[in-house]
């Protein structure tokens, strides 16, 4: 494959820092991206015209699914947030617990109808979403200013589902819990390996559904037409249209399972229930506007007093003084599925494999160049012939590149095949990628993507290396084959840039002579870990690119049809590397020769030596410790000055 600043992904510009302190922030919600986003004290400000009630056999429920996550999230992560990646749930605990609480839910009666994933943000997010990244951006800078010498390792974590606590009597288990500039930020996959992990399964596999557009109006429009509950975490529901019946409960609110009269009876689970329409009567409001007429208020003053807040909704005040700004802020309320366009370009089964980031990029990929110019520019005062792509925050080292630098032409070479399936003539020319992102006004990297021919060669280039490594693999294990790739493809990039390959630093320096890895703590580690995630989640992006062009037209040329065939094994994000496992990882890559197969595709020209290190004594063995400690890359292995290939190391990685 050509380079990240080669044929199959020129990186334009790029305004994000490598290592660039800013100033901490206050208070960051461990689940801002889903909680915060609704209407502030909406819910408190009716709490009282809310019901208690049992969830019972009678309940037909409706989940909001990015909620669902972030709630389960909540359940598995420390309660005051996380100070170390150690101790962060790792992606198989997550997806197990989500199927548990589903499952506990039902068994005590309540019937899942549907479980609704947003599939895209609408433009007029834009400067709201580049706001939360910017935040979580700052974090993970502050989290690594503060951390400059390796994190801590030895910390208690949840490691099982039988662990996890589901239900609680008192309903406020996983609530909302502030996380300061010591915090991280939730685990970088964490929703889309629930997402997987859902849509994988044989109970809920069918439920589950990724729509074009937000989920909300799809939740609304599916308890307004067949009945039914809400769970959700976002207090916008309040404000749609959920027909006479239709109620919505807080997953803070849904408490322990109710008491049987019958052993062995399933009766429910005690929670709180908001009905809009019953409330807005029981309040006195317009009917015209119901619950709409108090969210109003409280946009247009979020500090309005409760008793303020009900005099004025009942005579509209707000909308009868800002009828434009009241019709502007109803549009996403209304919205209902058949008002989305996006829906004509991409079937919802088209959509079902997808990651909810690719299909948002599909549907901006399928839609018309220059499209929404006006939206585009007024947000970001970017030209609108590009497409977003904000890409998951990493726990990375920020003295380095971004760790999804590694992957940039994979992740290029995978924007430009989602481009066939477009039908126009004119295709997109430019992803503006958001990895880092910590000014006010955040412009991204700018990619543009390799056209024609150039597409063919990277196929051809991407085959022949997975062919090769797995022709020296004796495991069976998908993840071990992509991992010696991921080391290939950094390898390359920092031979490029003139910069030591980490991944051959944590082979020979970080190594032990057994194979296990010395310090999983060291900020070397934990980029290394970074970059090796950022590959898998861009090989899947891959992968669902191939998928969607075969599943609309015959492949275009064989290369890509190859590819296809090779990329069919990419490790689902349970089986993602962490630093949970990733001790015996070069062990495990020696003793599948995977090491074999990186020096062949390499062409290097010695073995790969664990503990290749010069051994120092005294003074001199204590000022390289300090050295290295400083400078957060330790003693890397040097490259040949003029290599005879791009490939070449010479004797840089020592031999046996």
């Amino acid at each position: 494959m050509t380079g990240a600043t080669g044929a199959t992904g020129k990186k334009k510009s790029t305004h994000e820092p490598s290592h660039k302190k800013v100033r901490s922030e206050n208070c960051i919600q461990q689940n801002a991206n889903k909680v915060t986003m609704g209407i502030r004290n909406l819910a408190t400000n009716i709490k009282p015209y809310s019901q208690d009630c049992v969830l019972d056999s009678s309940s037909r429920i409706v989940i909001d699914g990015p909620s669902l996550a972030y709630h389960i999230i909540s359940l598995c992560s420390p309660r005051q947030g996380a100070t170390t990646p150690f101790q962060q749930p790792s992606y198989y605990l997550l997806a197990g617990t989500a199927l548990a609480w589903l499952q506990e839910l039902e068994r005590h009666g309540p019937t899942v109808a549907a479980i609704y994933f947003d599939g895209h943000l609408p433009r007029r997010k834009l400067a709201e979403r580049l706001e939360r990244s910017t935040k979580i951006s700052r974090q993970l800078n502050n989290f690594f200013l503060s951390t400059p010498h390796g994190v801590s390792e030895i910390t208690p974590r949840i490691t099982s589902v039988e662990a996890v606590k589901l239900f609680s009597s008192d309903g406020r288990l996983a609530t909302s819990t502030p996380s300061g500039s010591g915090t991280l930020p939730i685990p970088s996959f964490a929703v889309g390996a629930i997402h997987d992990a859902l849509r994988q399964s044989e109970r809920y596999g069918s439920l589950t559904k990724l729509v074009p557009e937000e989920a909300d109006c799809y939740c609304a429009e599916s308890v307004r037409l067949a009945g039914g509950t809400i769970l959700t975490s976002d207090s916008d529901l309040l404000v749609f249209d959920l027909g006479e019946d239709g109620s919505v409960t807080l997953f803070q609110d849904i408490g322990a399972p109710a008491a049987s009269k019958t052993p062995g009876s399933a009766v429910g689970f005690h929670t709180r229930t908001y009905t809009p329409a019953k409330i807005a009567s029981r309040l006195g409001l317009p009917k015209a506007y119901g619950l709409s007429a108090l969210a109003f208020e409280i946009h247009m003053d979020t500090h309005i007093s409760p008793g303020k807040l009900l005099e004025k909704s009942k005579k509209s005040a707000a909308i009868k003084a800002n009828p434009k700004e009241y019709e502007l802020f109803m549009e996403q309320y209304r919205l209902s599925p058949q008002d989305i366009t996006t829906a004509a370009m991409l079937s919802l089964e088209e959509m079902k494999p997808m990651d909810s980031r690719t299909s948002e990029l599909v549907l901006q990929s399928l839609g018309p160049v220059n499209a929404s110019a006006s939206e585009v520019e007024a947000s970001t005062g970017e030209a609108s012939n590009e497409i977003a792509m904000f890409l998951p925050a990493l726990v990375d080292a920020w003295s380095r590149t971004s760790a999804w630098e590694m992957s940039t032409s994979v992740r290029a070479l995978a924007y430009s095949i989602f481009q066939l399936a477009q039908d126009s003539v004119t295709k997109h020319s430019q992803v503006r990628e958001y990895r880092r992102l910590v000014s006010a006004k955040p412009s991204g990297t700018l990619l543009d993507l390799p056209k024609g021919d150039d597409v063919e060669v990277s196929c051809t280039r991407l085959t022949e290396i997975i062919t090769k490594i797995r022709s020296i693999m004796t495991s069976q294990d998908p993840s071990l084959a992509w991992s010696v790739f991921g080391l290939h493809e950094e390898l390359r990039c920092s031979q490029e840039a003139g910069k030591q390959p980490l991944g051959l630093h944590v082979l020979t320096y970080w190594t032990n002579s057994d194979g296990t890895i010395r310090d999983t703590a060291s900020w070397d580690i934990l980029h290394f870990v970074a970059q090796l995630n950022g590959l898998f989640y861009s090989l899947g992006m891959l992968r669902q690119a191939l998928d969607l062009v075969a599943g609309r037209m015959s492949f275009p040329s064989p290369a890509l049809k190859d590819l296809s065939d090779q990329i069919c094994h990419i490790p689902h994000i349970t089986k993602y590397c962490s630093v949970h496992d990733v001790k015996d990882l070069p062990q495990r890559l020696k003793s599948s020769c995977g090491l074999d197969a990186l020096k062949e595709i390499a062409d290097l020209s010695g073995s790969i030596a664990f503990d290749d290190r010069p051994k120092l004594q005294g003074k001199s063995k204590k000022k390289r410790k300090r050295t290295a400690d400083a400078s957060g890359a330790r003693a890397s292995p040097k490259m040949a000055s003029k290599p005879r290939n791009m490939f070449s190391l010479l004797d840089s990685v020592g031999s046996d």
